[in-house]
């Protein structure tokens, strides 16, 4: 273990640069996962207490083309739809309240709404505007109360408490916070005094066009704290209001850090041909979902040229245990919980955790469950995606 941390605190040397550049603390806490074992599932039953689905209403003004993240606002459904640039508001029940705020370029308008992220306290819902490059803040009833503008690319955003939020870049180029030749990929975001703390630097000969950023990096239950996940390093550093809390790796083994810090490499020197990296792959971290409970992360595992495993871990902060599952293309769980079948996960809040589910795939389910027969009756292909809440238990 001595030798690994030794390892990652040269990887993040060398990817990070200076200690200016990246405030991290090698070595603090791994999640140690072993994948070399064979294949094995985890239990629904393991990580959820229950399975509910909600049927979202289905009108002209409430299609749905995909659902990028659920906030609960007093107990309705907020639902954050980036392909149809839509926030829409359904009560717990799955009935269409309204729309709340709207794309155009008119007062209180979005250009391009890509994430959103709820202050229940103080009852504000911010929405990040990418093209704009700017923060919207409403109230729980739609009113926009302020725009505050930042600057710079950002795809996902988090309320880390009091009037600050984090934001995620993916590894796109900010001129202004470039540091000896390394920029940025996560900022906190001051909206009182609009001042800007950039953190996470790599390496600035990455560029977004050579490298698939997760397609959630950012996550956080609610509690005003966010997990910053890089791919590239397998660091999680977790923020809140003060600044850095602590930082976590995930650690999948000599091997697999060994083939990332190649692959790093490959990027930095462009010499990023995929013959090279298929020779050089690593764990692929694709999602990071937070709730109360433990953070989950849905990942790749490359095992040959034409094969890959899928790996589900599930790791409490509270209690530092962590379970996983692996299976060969598919997701590694049984569906013990009555009614429950595969979906996908998006967001998470509180003890919840929320995904969805196409009709179509419902209505071709097999299953003997009377919860899966009830939810077909009456279902279309063409109607929303079906809301999925999962209660989260602890590990």
């Amino acid at each position: 273990m001595n030798k690994m941390i030794l390892f990652l605190g040269i990887a993040l040397f060398v990817l990070y640069g200076c200690k200016e550049k990246a405030p991290v603390i090698v070595g603090e806490g791994s999640i140690v996962v072993d994948i070399t074992q064979p294949e094995k599932n985890l239990k629904m039953s393991d990580l959820f207490s229950d399975i509910k689905y909600v049927k979202l209403e289905t009108t002209s003004e409430s299609l749905i083309q995909y659902i990028n993240r659920v906030l609960d606002l007093d107990g309705n459904l907020l639902v954050v739809d980036r392909d149809n640039q839509s926030l829409l508001l359904f009560d717990k029940d799955g009935r269409f309240i309204k729309k709340i705020a709207g794309q155009g370029k008119g007062p209180g308008e979005y250009l391009r709404m890509y994430d959103a992220a709820v202050d229940k306290e103080g009852r504000r819902l911010f929405v990040l505007d990418a093209y704009a490059q700017s923060v919207l803040i409403y109230d729980f009833d739609g009113k926009c109360l302020d725009s505050k503008k930042f600057g710079f690319w950002a795809q996902e955003l988090e309320y880390i408490g009091g009037d600050k939020v984090a934001l995620y870049s993916g590894y796109a180029m900010h001129v202004d916070y470039v540091k000896e030749n390394a920029q940025p990929t996560f900022f906190v975001y001051d909206l009182k005094g609009e001042t800007i703390t950039p953190f996470q630097y790599i390496n600035n000969e990455i560029k977004p066009s050579e490298v698939a950023s997760p397609a959630s990096a950012l996550a956080s239950s609610g509690n005003g704290r966010a997990y910053c996940f890089n791919d590239l390093t397998h660091q999680i550093d977790v923020m809140n209001e003060e600044g850095l809390e602590h930082t976590l790796t995930l650690d999948f083994g000599e091997e697999d850090a060994e083939r990332r810090m190649a692959f790093v490499k490959l990027l930095e020197e462009k010499k990023n041909d995929f013959q090279g990296f298929g020779k050089m792959r690593h764990v692929s971290v694709f999602s990071v979902v937070g709730t109360d409970d433990y953070l989950l992360f849905s990942a790749f595992e490359p095992l040959s040229e034409n094969g890959q495993a899928r790996l589900l871990i599930a790791y409490s902060p509270e209690s530092g245990k962590c379970v996983y599952g692996k299976k060969m293309w598919n997701e590694p769980l049984d569906y013990d919980i009555d009614g429950s079948m595969p979906f996908r996960h998006i967001s998470g809040e509180g003890d919840k955790l929320y995904g969805y589910v196409m009709p179509e795939r419902v209505l071709s389910y097999e299953s003997d469950s009377e919860i899966l027969k009830q939810l077909k009756e009456g279902l279309l292909e063409d109607d929303n995606p079906i809301l999925v809440i999962a209660t989260t238990k602890p590990l």
